[in-house]
This record gives C-alpha cells, structure tokens and sequence, in this order.
C-alpha cells in the first residue's frame, strides 16, 4: 500500500492511454475515474505502451564490461543495430536475460519521444506525470511475483487487441522474448469475413469466439474451417 508522509492512503491510478480511461485503487476497492475531470497529483499514477508501438531487439555484450559503461555502451549499439535516426530522440530501455551465455544478453525496447508524446497527449492535460510506466510484455511479470503462476515452467503468452497483437515467453518466471503477430482481432475478423464470403460484425465476431472458443477439433460441432484457417495463418511469426 502506497501512503504519503501523514500516513493518509495514496489512491493507485490506472491509466488507457488509449482508450482514455482508468480505474482507481484504494484499500481493497476498485472502481472506474472519469480522466476528463480534474484528478490530484498527490495519487500514484500507472500506465503502460503497446507491443506495436515499440521496437524491440536483443543486444550482446562482453561480461568485461564494466556498470558503468553499460548503459551508454547498449544504447550506441542499439542504434546500430536497428539503423536509427540520429536526429531523433528515444527512449531506450533494457533487462537481461539471466539465460547462461558467454556474453551478457540484453532484452531491449524503443520508442521514440515523439510517440510518447502522441499517445500520452490528451491524458497529461489533466495528469501532470506518470510515475510507472510499463510495457505490455512486461506486464505478466507481476503473475510471477504473485504467485498465480510457478517459476519452474516455460510459458507462452498471446495477447490480442484490436489493433495489436503479440506473444511473450517466459522461462522460469522471467521474461525472455516477444514477437508479433501477423494480425490482431480486427485483421482477424476481417480476413474470417472474407474467407466466409459475408460481412461480419465485430459484435458478432467477438460473440462467437467467447462462445466457442478457438476449436481446432475438425471432429468437433464448433469447429470453423474459416476461422482455423485465419488463425493458423495469424500465429506464423514475422
């Protein structure tokens, strides 16, 4: 429980930088705020970015290399490795795989200021700083960390949005890569409507995969050629 120096409870704000909402936490409730109103900055705000809006790659480097070089040294190789722009400004962010190699393997992630700036645009005019931000592979760390899941398996997480779509694997609890995915869920409704030869809406695209599910079973009443078809082809990896 976060607390400020009177000892009075600090409310955890949640913020969709995209879809404009949040949800604030305090005690043990949990209840939705409306971001168009006015919200003190003396609460704990939270937010995340998107697989889609990153770049992401993995970068070596030589266990001679000392702390305080490492920073400076991933960025400039970081820049060369994805081709750069020199004139723009990112954020680079890392984390090391605890994999046992011969060099030191880091997991890293980019974005540029300007994007930020986009996404985060309507939100900061009504909230003055974000004091954690995530990124959404991150995001099933905490899974770990609360125990829902073990640390002694290798698991495989695929999120789809609307408009992304990825996968991220863990070993043992921490994170060791992610990927995107051919198409998110309205790519997928959208080739499922073509191959049907019908145009489908998104409610009734969605209903029918909360209702059903993804069955593979050819045997199975709930089995769709269409859609086994589309998502077989999602799941190929770029």
């Amino acid at each position: 429980m976060i607390k400020i120096r009177n000892n009075v409870e600090k409310s955890i704000i949640t913020i969709d930088p995209y879809k404009k909402d949040a949800f604030k936490f305090i005690g043990n409730e949990v209840g939705a705020l409306d971001v168009s109103r006015s919200i003190s900055k003396e609460n704990f705000f939270i937010s995340y970015l998107k697989f889609k809006n990153l770049i992401t790659t993995t970068i070596s480097i030589s266990r001679e290399t000392s702390e305080e070089e490492l920073s400076n040294i991933i960025s400039i190789k970081t820049y060369e490795e994805l081709s750069l722009d020199a004139t723009i400004d990112y954020k680079i962010v890392f984390i090391e795989s605890q994999a046992q190699t011969e060099d030191r393997l880091f997991s890293v992630f980019v974005i540029a200021d300007d994007t930020i700036d986009k996404i985060f645009k309507d939100i900061m005019a009504k909230i003055p700083y974000i004091d954690y931000l995530s990124i959404a592979p991150l995001l099933y760390s905490s899974l770990y960390k609360k125990g829902f899941l073990t640390v002694l398996d290798v698991d495989c997480f695929i999120c789809l949005q609307k408009d992304d779509a990825f996968l991220a694997v863990y070993s043992g609890g921490e994170y060791l890569t992610s990927r995107p995915l051919r198409y998110n869920l309205s790519s997928i409704k959208d080739r499922y409507s073509e191959l049907k030869g019908e145009r489908i809406s998104e409610e009734a695209f969605y209903e029918k995969l909360n209702t059903n599910g993804i069955c593979m079973d050819t045997e199975s009443e709930n089995f769709d050629p269409e859609l086994n078809d589309v998502l077989e082809d999602c799941f190929f990896l770029h």
